[in-house]
């Protein structure tokens, strides 16, 4: 066996023992890990995972930072230190680290979707909204999305004497703050049928009573000519509530 592979050996272990919750087991392993070979950045980065488990912010983003100044391109460790210095109250460095994770890797979806949190927590409705329609892309939402024989609404094409299907995503919290904007598309559209669990059905009926409100995968393709998830209301009304401020979902 060669040296680098016991290296790897202790990150795979460090990485099973973090995933038990046993994080201070999971650190000895990745300094471990780093006393085999010190220019390991991958060894870095998961030990920064588990710190910032721990609450160890500040060191948290001392193990990130050193591997990023040992891997100059490694996206997910510049996410991640996005994702502290947010935690940390540094929205605008939280931001630069995002957006350095991005140029690494622009197809990135994660950081999209973190970014997005944090520019429509400070105010940037428009470019947040952007970014916020990459959460399909991300490895949590991707088997989440719906699929339709009908084509998703862009928010443009016109809607008179149409019928569109708006379906909930995310929890209940999040499709209740989203509910806000439903007058939006009843108002453009000849009839607007809105699918949500179980659970919301009457709440959205006697708050809604001008759209049809039904239980999830209750309608056919032939029942509506446009769809659109909750989640991306905002982002085709934008100019009509950018006067109101969004929270993060």
């Amino acid at each position: 066996h060669s040296r680098p592979n016991y290296a790897q050996a202790y990150i795979n272990k460090g990485v099973a023992l973090n995933e038990l919750g046993k994080h201070e087991q999971a650190i000895e392993a990745y300094d471990n890990a780093i006393s085999i070979n010190p220019e390991y950045a991958e060894a870095y980065y998961n030990k920064g995972v588990t710190l910032r488990d721990l609450g160890k912010r500040q060191e948290a983003l001392g193990a990130y930072y050193k591997a990023v100044s040992l891997n100059i391109d490694y996206a997910e460790a510049y996410n991640n230190i996005g994702v502290v210095l947010k935690e940390l109250g540094k929205p605008d460095e939280a931001i630069a680290a995002y957006n350095k994770a991005l140029s690494i890797r622009s197809e990135y979806a994660e950081a999209h979707q973190n970014l997005s949190f944090l520019l429509l927590n400070i105010g940037k409705l428009e470019q947040g909204l952007n970014e916020y329609e990459w959460r399909w892309k991300t490895l949590k939402n991707s088997t989440k999305k719906r699929t339709f024989g009908r084509p998703l609404w862009d928010g443009k094409t016109d809607l008179t004497h149409k019928t569109v299907l708006v379906w909930g995503e995310q929890g209940p919290q999040d499709m209740t703050v989203w509910s806000s904007a439903l007058k939006y598309i009843n108002d453009c559209s000849e009839h607007c049928i809105l699918e949500c669990p179980d659970k919301l059905v009457s709440l959205f009926r006697r708050s809604f009573p001008e759209l049809e409100v039904r239980s999830e995968n209750e309608t056919e393709d032939k029942e509506f000519h446009f769809h659109l998830p909750m989640g991306s209301l905002y982002d085709r009304f934008q100019s009509q509530i950018s006067n109101r401020q969004i929270t993060e979902p």
